[in-house]
C-alpha cells in the first residue's frame, strides 16, 4: 500500500512510534495502543513542496500518498477582511465545512485499501461531509441514540439509505473523528496560509473537541521539521470551562477562554451586520478581533438584501443550476440571456457568498473556473 511509503505513527502524548503496516484501524481509530493519545503521521524525510498545477489540498508534498485520490474541490479557501478581521473562509468548500479536507484524504485511503464496509461514529459536520466523499462503500452510523443528532443529519443519513446503529461489530472497520487522517487534511489550512504568504501572527480557530487546534499546530510543525518556519501561533477559541481533551498539557497551543455572555454578544454584533455564522464560528472571530494580528477560522455566510431585480436574477440562477448542475457564471447567463452579463456575474457571487449555491474549481485548459452547483 502506497500510503507505508515513507511515514510512521507517533502517539501525541506518549511518543510512541508504531509501523503503518497492517494497522489500518489504527489510522481510522486514531488512539495509541499503549497510553490512548491521538497518533500523528510523521515524515521520515520531510520536504515541502507546492505542485501548482494540482487542485486544493492535493498540490502539497507533505500529505499521504494515495493512487487514488478523492477530491470534490476541496481546499485553497479564500482570506479576506471582514468588518476588519483577516478570515480564512472554510465555507467556499464543497459541503461548507472545514471536514472536506479531512473527508479527501479518508475516502481516499479507503479506496486505495479496497474497503467496503465502514462503521463510523457519528460527529456533527464530520460525518456530514464524509456522507458527500464516501462512495462505493457501505457506511453505517454508530451513535447513542438518533435524538442527539443534529435533526438535518438524520434526514439525510435516511435519504442516502444509511443505517444508524448503537455499536460496532467485532472485526469491523471503525472511523473516528480523531484520527491521524482527518489531522492530516485539516493541517493543509496551515499550508494554504504559508503559501498565500498571510500576515498574521495568531491562527485563531474555535476549539469544542480540539481537533482543528491540534491539526493547524501539527501542521506548523511539519513545516518546521522541513526547515519552514512560519511565524504563525495557534491559538484555540474556547469556551470557559470546556476544556477541550486533546489540547490538556500540550504545550505550543494558546488557549483563550471566553464567556457565553461574550460570546453571544459578539454573535449577535455579527447577525446584526448580515452574517450568517453559526456560534462556535464566531468564537474563533471575536477571538482574533481582540487579539488582533490574527487571521480567524471561520464558516460564515453573507446574507444579502436584495429585492426586485436582483432577486429576480437570483431565481434564474438557481433555476438553471438545479437542472444543470457543474455550470460556470457565464454559461448560466448564456444559457437565458435574459439579464446582462454583469448582473448574472453579480447575483451569482451574492448566491456563493451566501451559501445559497457552492462551486468546484476545476481546469480548463490552462486556466481555472468556478463551476456552479446547488449545495
Amino acid at each position: 500500500m502506497a500510503l507505508t511509503s515513507g511515514i510512521y505513527l507517533k502517539c501525541s502524548h506518549c511518543g510512541r512510534e508504531v509501523h503503518v503496516e497492517n494497522k489500518v484501524n489504527l489510522l481510522l481509530a486514531g488512539r495509541c495502543p499503549r497510553c490512548g493519545g491521538l497518533m500523528f503521521i510523521k515524515y521520515r524525510k520531510p520536504v515541502f513542496k507546492v505542485k501548482k498545477n494540482e487542485r486544493g489540498i492535493w498540490r502539497y508534498s507533505l500529505l499521504p500518498f494515495f493512487e487514488n485520490r478523492v477530491t470534490l474541490g476541496e481546499g485553497l479557501t479564500p482570506v479576506r477582511r471582514v468588518e476588519g478581521v483577516l478570515v480564512k473562509n472554510e465555507k467556499f468548500n464543497p459541503t461548507g465545512l472545514y471536514s472536506d479536507r479531512a473527508s479527501a484524504l479518508i475516502s481516499s485511503f479507503l479506496r486505495d485499501t479496497g474497503a467496503k464496509e465502514v462503521y463510523v461514529e457519528y460527529s456533527e459536520e464530520f460525518t456530514k461531509s464524509l456522507v458527500h466523499y464516501l462512495t462505493g462503500v457501505s457506511l453505517h452510523v454508530v451513535a447513542s441514540s438518533i435524538f442527539e443528532m443534529d435533526p438535518e443529519d438524520v434526514m439525510l443519513f435516511a435519504s442516502k439509505g444509511l443505517n444508524i446503529v448503537h455499536e460496532y461489530p467485532k472485526d469491523s472497520t471503525i472511523l473516528h473523528y480523531e484520527n491521524p487522517l482527518t489531522i492530516e487534511g485539516l493541517k493543509t489550512i496551515v499550508f494554504e496560509l504559508y503559501e498565500k504568504n498571510v500576515k498574521a501572527e495568531n491562527v485563531v480557530v474555535p476549539a469544542k473537541s480540539g481537533v482543528l487546534a491540534l491539526s493547524l499546530y501539527k501542521g506548523i510543525d511539519d513545516l518546521s521539521e522541513a526547515g519552514i518556519e512560519t511565524g504563525f501561533q495557534v491559538t484555540a477559541a474556547t469556551l470557559k470551562g470546556l476544556n477541550p481533551q486533546v489540547l490538556r498539557n500540550l504545550r505550543g497551543i494558546r488557549i483563550i477562554e471566553v464567556t457565553e455572555t461574550e460570546l453571544y454578544e459578539a454573535y449577535m454584533k455579527l447577525l446584526r451586520k448580515g452574517f450568517k455564522i453559526k456560534p462556535l464560528a464566531a468564537l474563533s472571530y471575536y477571538v482574533a478581533e481582540i487579539t488582533g494580528s490574527s487571521v480567524a477560522v471561520v464558516t460564515m455566510g453573507y446574507k444579502a438584501r436584495t429585492t426586485g431585480r436582483g432577486s429576480d436574477v437570483k431565481k434564474l440562477v438557481l433555476e438553471i443550476v438545479s437542472r444543470k448542475p457543474l455550470v460556470t457564471a457565464y454559461e448560466i447567463w448564456k444559457e437565458k440571456p435574459a439579464y446582462t452579463l454583469r448582473a448574472v456575474y453579480k447575483a451569482v457571487k451574492s448566491m456563493e457568498l451566501s451559501g445559497e449555491i457552492c462551486f468546484e474549481v476545476r481546469t480548463r485548459g490552462v486556466r481555472k473556473v468556478k463551476l456552479y452547483k446547488l449545495c
